[in-house]
């Protein structure tokens, strides 16, 4: 993990691994309060970081500040362990939570989610003043701290650490201490307390970054029209410190509406105007355009914003322009784009399902919708931590609704997956999970390679009809999956009317006649007796590379509760023909189809032989 440190408050700004720090530490010394994850992406990639608070001003009422957030946190289950204050040296006090207390992985937008805690917060201890020390200019995209027992240079103290007694005590002793470098040892702890903290700070950032979405949705961007903020940013520039990040976050929202080619115009228009290197404003646009999501908010452009103007936009009725909401191409520019896609990787098999017979028929692509479908305990849920356990080295977010975090970590754990670090488990707090929580899961877990969903009946919606709660659910998964390339499955039950059947449907999802028809795949689980003999069967009843409906039998592993590959030999002596024909099972056709030489061979076929550099899947 790397942090930016400067040797004193003129200095350009260096780059050195955390362990290093001591190396190149001098008596004036500064580091970012963020720590950077990758030295390539830095801060615009997830980053850590203490919940850092600066107080500067008038002393005394700097430490009254300090000494009331201190105390906020405290009376808020936040133990004194993980809480560092420091006098600075001059004119004010920091106050930092240990980011180790709170956050199990590194986030987007730190900084942000920081602001939105910090200003809630501010408005707290304000009172009847105008203003308090509180410096929330700290909150930025990279932004410097003065190092723990580094000396001022204008005042010659020290910036020391000191106790909460302390800073409830007088001014005088503090500065007296500063005198001299001072440790004070304290060990973090995980704070469950704060945990919740920054779980409210994230949600809040990002319902906000909805209204902004939903406020100037592709309805308002008239005729190219773009809101008042960022036509001010483009025609008028931005402040000097702000200039790269600016930039980054209009790429990161214009993508969602702009062409590659126009967003590069653009950039380069931003560049000349605002005196940055035409390659360096181009490196700040390709690190946009790699990260998922198109997230934008009024907080982030706060400084930019003529409210009156943006008010009446967002409230005017006009005529859209066709092209905001098509992209027309002639068939040889489709052409040209399907094998730009391929070689982009958009068919590349994302995920295994770790059942090579099931591998052979299906395929689960970068925005695959897969809805695992059956009556209760029949093994939906062990069919997901089947593919879970298949893909355990890569990056899975499962959303336990139904089971809870205890179950569903017992049931991984006992599928032989080990207690990892890339596996997150999710479940539902004291709230209901609607299509803003869904967005914000995926944006907090944009890293993801697979998203499993457990289960869908659990997932709310604020129309109150069941239907339009599924339309809404799957709409909103159909847009997620394809802005962020994470393919998700979602867990599902049938309906009463499959208990009667012998073989399910996709008409008889519970409430499915959207869900049917905006997921991608549908695989229905069910079993069938013929005479003492019990068989676990998969129906393909719905998929985007291959025919359907296929029927595979499937063998449940009672020593890890999972599915696997039936013995098709021992299979074939097992049951007889009439047996297999009752299953509707074709061994032949189910072990020696391969879907991915398929698909390869009608690409060939149709946009000509070696028109692509990648095999699909």
């Amino acid at each position: 993990m790397y942090i930016n440190f400067s040797k004193d408050a003129k200095s350009k700004w260096g780059t050195c691994h955390v362990n290093e720090v001591q190396n190149v530490r001098t008596d004036q010394f500064y580091t970012s309060w963020q720590i950077y994850t990758d030295q390539t992406t830095m801060q615009y990639g997830p980053v850590y970081g203490n919940f850092c608070f600066d107080f500067d001003g008038d002393l005394d009422e700097a430490k009254q500040d300090c000494l009331k957030i201190y105390n906020y946190f405290l009376s808020n289950g936040v133990t004194d362990n993980n809480i560092n204050a420091l006098f600075s040296g001059n004119k004010g006090f920091h106050l930092e939570i240990d980011y180790r207390s709170f956050m199990d992985k590194p986030e987007f937008d730190l900084h942000l989610i920081y602001k939105v805690a910090a200003m809630d917060l501010n408005k707290s201890i304000k009172g009847n003043r105008d203003q308090t020390t509180m410096d929330l200019k700290i909150y930025s995209i990279r932004r410097l701290f003065r190092y723990a027992n580094s000396i001022h240079n204008k005042t010659g103290l020290y910036c020391i650490p000191i106790t909460h007694e302390e800073l409830e005590g007088d001014i005088k002793n503090i500065i007296e201490l500063a005198k001299s470098k001072r440790d004070i040892k304290k060990e973090h702890s995980y704070s469950p307390s704060m945990v919740k903290l920054f779980e409210n700070a994230k949600t809040f950032y990002f319902k906000s970054c909805t209204f902004f979405e939903n406020k100037f949705s592709v309805e308002h961007l008239n005729n190219g029209n773009y809101p008042p903020c960022i036509d001010n940013i483009l025609n008028n520039g931005v402040n000097e410190g702000e200039r790269n990040y600016i930039l980054y976050l209009l790429m990161r929202h214009l993508k969602k509406f702009e062409t590659e080619e126009k967003l590069s115009q653009i950039t380069m228009n931003y560049a000349h105007k605002n005196n940055i290197d035409e390659k360096e404003a181009l490196s700040t646009m390709r690190s946009a355009l790699k990260r998922h999501g198109s997230f934008l908010s009024c907080l982030a452009l706060k400084g930019y914003c003529n409210k009156e103007l943006c008010d009446s936009l967002a409230s005017s009725e006009k005529i859209s322009t066709p092209d905001l909401f098509f992209k027309t191409l002639d068939i040889e520019e489709s052409k040209k784009e399907l094998i730009k896609n391929i070689n982009n990787g958009k068919y590349n098999r994302k995920i295994t399902t770790g059942i090579k017979c099931l591998d052979n028929c299906s395929v689960i692509v970068q925005d695959s919708i897969v809805v695992i479908a059956s009556l209760s305990n029949v093994g939906k849920t062990s069919l997901a931590v089947t593919i879970a356990r298949a893909n355990k080295t890569k990056n899975i977010s499962y959303l336990g609704v139904e089971e809870g975090q205890d179950r569903t970590v017992l049931r991984l754990l006992d599928s032989g997956i080990p207690a990892c670090k890339n596996i997150k488990i999710s479940t539902r707090k004291n709230c209901s999970i609607d299509n803003t929580a869904i967005r914000s899961y995926f944006h907090y877990n944009s890293d993801s390679d697979l998203i499993i969903i457990d289960q869908l009946i659990n997932l709310d919606s604020k129309t109150k009809e069941e239907r339009l709660k599924y339309k809404s659910l799957m709409e909103e998964f159909r847009a997620l999956t394809s802005e962020y390339n994470i393919p998700v499955i979602l867990i599902h039950q049938l309906n009463r009317k499959s208990i009667s059947e012998i073989e399910p449907c996709k008409e008889m999802l519970a409430e499915g006649a959207d869900i049917e028809r905006l997921a991608y795949d549908v695989w229905l689980l069910y079993r069938v007796k013929i005479g003492n003999k019990t068989i676990n069967m998969l129906k393909i009843d719905k998929a985007k590379f291959s025919k359907v409906p296929l029927y595979i039998p499937l063998e449940y592993n009672v020593n890890n509760n999972t599915f696997q590959d039936y013995n098709f030999d021992v299979m074939a002596n097992y049951l007889n023909l009439e047996e297999l024909n009752t299953l509707k099972v074709n061994l032949q056709e189910i072990r020696n189809m391969d879907i991915e030489k398929n698909f390869k061979q009608k690409i060939d076929k149709i946009c000509g032989n070696k028109t692509h550099e990648k095999i699909p899947f």
